[in-house]
């Protein structure tokens, strides 16, 4: 069973060089994976010491700053499942956890989807705690239990073991936590789920050598975050339908409300780059929170996106040359924009640049595999008219062609998928006329005609709102999901 132990690191050179090995010896075939920090002790170049005498069994992600045990874990994930390790296991780098428990770990989660390490199960197992240290932590977990109903007896434990499709199930959405609460939220995704998950009984050990991460921000974080995971629920297909409702025409309604559900699968760690934002359309829908960086070349829809206050940066420029310093994001999107550009090539290498090391681009565009669906000459000689030529759709190419161009400037692929099902294609054709007015308006003006929006919404939602689904997608549209490799 190929199994990843993935280590987050800040400052923790007087752990990690024994740490690894004995993690190495747990179990056979096992590999270490060590997020650090950029840590200002040097954890950095020991880790790469342990590499360099570890090969193929030790790795090294290093980020250039402390940026949360949220991200750590999000990109640690990210790389696990990149590698196609089936368990990933989480823990401690301060000797907390012991590494001779990973092999019981491992052997539970044959039989459940996810396995946490509890301090607390069948009784007490934490050593050199001080009492008002314990009586806190036992108010905590009953806290946590009353406020999102999770049904563990440790909820704040970080020793777990994931099996590989658990977390393609729990990290498509975004985590809301940014620091130890993330541990929190895995749990409580997984619960929600439906995911099975059990605990076995270990022995905690307070750290011996090092400085304890533990601070009141963290613990205010996990006592008012508890309560988001409880009210804050992933939208449901007709919420994104009847909200693009609200601002855009009923054939493209279905077709963002179609990316949305595509793009609500795959998780994102800030900073993320919105390329070719428009005037924040389908951000707006998407995202509850601040985005880092938005980009149009377009100023009329730059002016417009200000008035959202979603983004903390607006840049006017073109994708084939961003006023962005190298490496400077973490995740960048793009949705339905790269068709429209000329030389994108020059987009796809621009990206590259100014991504960090295993950061993603996650981009959708419309392929040659839609002009298949076409039923009559009629509406394919007019959308060819309208979209080449009135709204300088390039021609269409297909899924491989949009593949091989990320390749080519050194991408790796993740994953793709289609977005929208023939039906829906179909759907798309004969509702378009009636969406020409609003295209020509916004094409002219800046901006689409929306009359009576709200109430629009909620008849077009009844009337239409059962073609919305991921079932049978094809190819027509697709999400691609590529990453930088170290």
């Amino acid at each position: 069973m190929k199994t990843l132990v993935i280590i987050p690191t800040y400052n923790e050179k007087d752990n990690i060089m024994s740490l690894a090995p004995a993690i190495l010896a747990s179990a056979p075939g096992i590999h270490v994976l060590i997020v650090d920090d950029n840590s200002p002790d040097g954890t950095g170049v020991l880790a790469e010491q342990l590499s360099s005498n570890n090969p193929g069994n030790v790795f090294v992600l290093h980020r250039p700053a402390k940026d949360g045990l949220c991200n750590a874990y999000s990109q640690g994930f990210a790389w696990a499942l990149d590698k196609g390790y089936e368990r990933i296991v989480t823990m401690d780098a301060d000797w907390s956890h012991n590494p001779a428990d990973i092999p019981r770990l491992l052997l539970q989660s044959e039989h459940a989807d996810l396995v946490v390490g509890s301090r607390y199960l069948g009784g007490v197992r934490i050593l050199d705690w001080p009492l008002s240290r314990l009586i806190i932590s036992a108010v905590a977990n009953r806290y946590i239990r009353f406020a999102i109903n999770l049904k563990l007896s440790d909820c704040t434990s970080g020793f777990m073991c994931f099996t590989n499709q658990t977390l393609k199930a729990i990290t498509a959405s975004k985590l809301s936590a940014k620091g130890y609460g993330a541990l929190i939220e895995l749990k409580y995704r997984t619960q929600k789920s439906g995911k099975q998950i059990t605990e076995i009984p270990i022995i905690f050990s307070e750290r011996q050598t090092g400085t304890p991460k533990m601070s009141s921000n963290i613990i205010l974080e996990a006592a008012w975050i508890v309560w988001l995971f409880r009210f804050s629920h992933p939208l449901k297909p007709t919420t994104y339908f009847k909200k693009f409702l609200q601002i855009a025409p009923l054939s493209l309604s279905i077709w963002r409300t179609q990316e949305a559900l595509a793009f609500s699968k795959h998780n994102l760690s800030p900073p993320l780059l919105d390329l070719g934002c428009g005037f924040g359309e389908f951000s707006s829908v998407f995202f509850n929170e601040d985005i880092d960086v938005g980009v149009d070349c377009n100023p009329n829809d730059i002016a417009r996106a200000k008035n959202l206050k979603l983004y903390k940066k607006l840049i006017l420029a073109d994708a084939r040359n961003l006023p962005l310093a190298n490496e400077s994001i973490n995740t960048a999107f793009s949705i339905s924009t790269l068709e429209h550009i000329s030389n994108v090539d020059n987009v796809f290498a621009e990206m590259h640049r100014v991504l960090k090391p295993n950061g993603r681009l996650i981009f959708t565009v419309p392929t040659s595999t839609f002009n298949q669906f076409l039923f009559f000459p009629f509406f394919k000689t007019s959308y060819l008219t309208l979209f080449h030529h009135i709204f300088k759709h390039k021609p269409l190419v297909s899924k491989n062609t949009w593949i091989e161009r990320a390749q080519k400037q050194g991408f790796k692929l993740i994953s793709v998928s289609g977005t929208i099902s023939k039906k829906q294609v179909i759907v798309y054709q004969l509702l378009l006329p009636f969406s020409i007015p609003s295209m020509i308006t916004k094409k002219i003006t800046g901006r689409r005609i929306v009359l009576f929006p709200t109430i629009r919404a909620q008849i077009l939602n009844k009337l239409f709102n059962r073609i919305i689904n991921q079932q049978n997608m094809t190819d027509a549209n697709i999400l691609v999901e590529v990453i930088k490799p170290t």
